[in-house]
């Protein structure tokens, strides 16, 4: 297919925080509990290769940082295979070609009956915070297919630790290019890359060249 490349509002990235995408040992790839994972890999870029199959990266940071703005590009191939005329998000329609956001620091942790029953995913999460901090939930920024999605913000209802904004438009395979400026305060523990294809069924690889992350002083 056509490359095409695709970019939402410019804006300066000064002093931006080039994340690493050739050393796997720096990202966490986390799987979610009985589903299959994607095939992550790390040269000079990060490629995640969904085949039906959900999965997520975690990039924690040293130090707790207050969010400004981030760019991610690279290539997509393949495509999701949502179902026509559902609406993206819901049911089997519930897949994205990736979502890219931040872990919140908050009061929220796992202790008790609340550990005990947890998903072996969430426990994993939770073990980045800080011994003496929680969690308060994840701000994440997806990439919709469906134009009257875009814009749109939720909380997924399966779980109001997902908070989601449809922030960029990925219809067709080809080169991408995205650019996010974060209106009000976002602190942040650690970055999260994730991209699904198991609710649809689908097949796909979404290829991160360069992500940037600017950080406030």
């Amino acid at each position: 297919m056509k490359n095409v490349l695709k970019k939402i509002s410019t804006f300066p990235l000064y002093g931006a925080f080039i994340v690493p995408l050739d050393q796997g040992a720096q990202w966490k790839h986390i799987q979610f509990d009985k589903i299959p994972a994607n095939n992550v890999s790390f040269s000079k870029s990060l490629i995640l290769k969904v085949d039906k199959s959900s999965s997520f990266l975690v990039f924690p940071l040293e130090t707790e940082k207050e969010v400004e703005s981030f760019e991610i590009k690279g290539k997509y191939s393949g495509g999701l295979n949502l179902p026509e005329g559902k609406e993206q998000g819901y049911g089997k329609a519930d897949d994205f070609a990736f979502k890219f956001g931040f872990i919140l620091p908050g009061e929220e942790k796992l202790t008790g009956v609340k550990k005990w029953l947890a998903p072996k995913w969430v426990k994993k999460v939770y073990e980045m915070a800080p011994k003496d901090q929680g969690l308060n939930h994840l701000e994440l920024f997806a990439a919709t297919t469906q134009d009257k999605m875009l814009g749109k913000k939720r909380i997924h209802p399966a779980s109001d630790f997902f908070h989601e904004e449809y922030s960029f438009l990925l219809k067709d395979s080809g080169e991408f290019s995205f650019e996010k400026k974060i209106n009000g305060s976002l602190r942040t523990l650690a970055l999260w890359l994730s991209a699904d294809g198991d609710n649809s069924k689908s097949s796909f690889s979404i290829e991160v060249t360069s992500l940037k992350v600017h950080f406030k002083e």
